[in-house]
């Protein structure tokens, strides 16, 4: 009786076809399955983009001799325009917060957001009553997160 067995020739093109098959599952599994997180991770690295190429400073902070508050002289140094949502002071003398403080914003610039062209200032009004010789600290929060942080000694 002759043995009869698969010719390694169509065992090697059942192989291929097998590993082609399986690939194209996989693919496509993977496709339907990370092509939201791919989305994601493309927004992520576009948005960390602009976040690097905004640049903003506090280039003096100036206390009124009134004890009502001071100016912040903010500068956008970055390629882009830049928008500030939001600012904070703190006693850092103290480690505490200054509560009751208020903003205003130079004319022609409503509440928050103020956006600031590449390379011009901002004269920003924080008006609070700072107590002399203690520190404090000015936080600025950029529209792309970006914190900006300047200390003065009142």
């Amino acid at each position: 009786m002759r043995r009869r067995a698969v010719s390694t020739i169509i065992a090697e093109m059942l192989l291929i076809a097998m590993t082609v098959a399986l690939g194209t599952i996989v693919y496509s599994f993977a496709s339907t399955s990370f092509g939201a997180f791919g989305n994601g991770f493309t927004q992520l690295v576009s948005g960390a983009g602009d976040a690097l190429s905004e640049h903003v400073i506090v280039e003096q902070v100036y206390f009124f001799t009134n004890q009502t508050g001071g100016d912040l002289y903010i500068r956008n140094v970055g390629l882009k325009n830049t928008s500030l949502v939001a600012m904070y002071v703190s006693n850092e003398t103290y480690s505490a917060p200054v509560s009751g403080f208020s903003v205003q914003y130079p004319s022609g610039f409503p509440a928050t957001p103020i956006t600031i062209r590449p390379g011009a200032v901002v004269q920003v009004k924080v008006l609070f009553s700072p107590t002399s010789g203690d520190t404090y600290a000015f936080v600025i929060v950029t529209r792309l997160g970006n914190e900006v942080t300047a200390y003065q000694k009142a």
